[in-house]
């Protein structure tokens, strides 16, 4: 036990601190010193910063365009994969896609009726652009027709009232054909040729339409 004792210290020593001393530091003073370093290794410096920021920036522009290409893929598959599913489906249920498509068109249930109308009112256009890019010629040929019906009804129409009543003066239906009688009567009439043209407006077999329409009025006219 003796051996354990903690021996006494020479009172005539000094005492010793194990203690690091205490360092001051100011802390105004600069901590690093600047190289010195000339204006061409500076314009270096920037030089090459800027040409490794370039290089990041078009590796992050290649990065992004090949993210959205695969991006566009997928939606693409995705895509072909939901339209090849409902074309199963279609022949499944026995249709071929022209029966699939007029029975949708022309059915009488009245909630999928109303379903189609909304759709062709809101993207029939659409719909109809798409068909004239797919297949121009049947598109055209097929407005073509229709107003050419259209014109032709018109054309009766605007005859019958433009020919004068028999056994009337000839001051009297000169009267009929004064401009201001003309177009108060073309407010009344109901006719279609002003909402043809802005419908087919850009097809070129209109401006070949326009004499045709004038030369069926006076034969008509020349006829009664």
């Amino acid at each position: 036990m003796a051996g354990l004792k903690r021996l006494r210290n020479d009172e005539n020593e000094p005492i010793s601190n194990g203690n690091l001393p205490l360092e001051f530091r100011d802390g105004l003073k600069r901590r690093c010193k600047a190289l010195n370093i000339s204006e061409d290794e500076i314009r270096v410096l920037r030089d090459q910063r800027a040409a490794n920021d370039a290089q990041a920036a078009e590796e992050q522009k290649v990065m992004l365009l090949a993210q959205a290409e695969i991006a566009k893929e997928v939606h693409r598959a995705e895509g072909h994969a939901r339209l090849q599913c409902v074309l199963t489906s279609i022949s499944d249920a026995g249709f071929t896609l022209y029966e699939f498509l007029d029975k949708l068109v022309n059915t009488k249930d009245h909630a999928t009726s109303s379903q189609v109308s909304q759709m062709l009112i809101s993207k029939g256009g659409n719909l109809l652009e798409s068909i004239c890019q797919r297949q121009p010629k049947m598109a055209h040929a097929w407005a073509a027709k229709t107003t050419g019906e259209i014109l032709a009804h018109e054309i009766s129409k605007l005859a019958e009232h433009l020919r004068p009543q028999q056994n009337r003066g000839v001051a009297r239906v000169l009267e009929e054909f004064l401009l201001t009688r003309i177009i108060s009567d073309a407010k009344e009439l109901d006719t279609r040729v002003m909402q043809i043209r802005n419908i087919i407006r850009g097809y070129t077999f209109v401006v070949g339409a326009i004499p045709k329409v004038i030369h069926g009025v006076l034969t008509q006219l020349w006829r009664k």
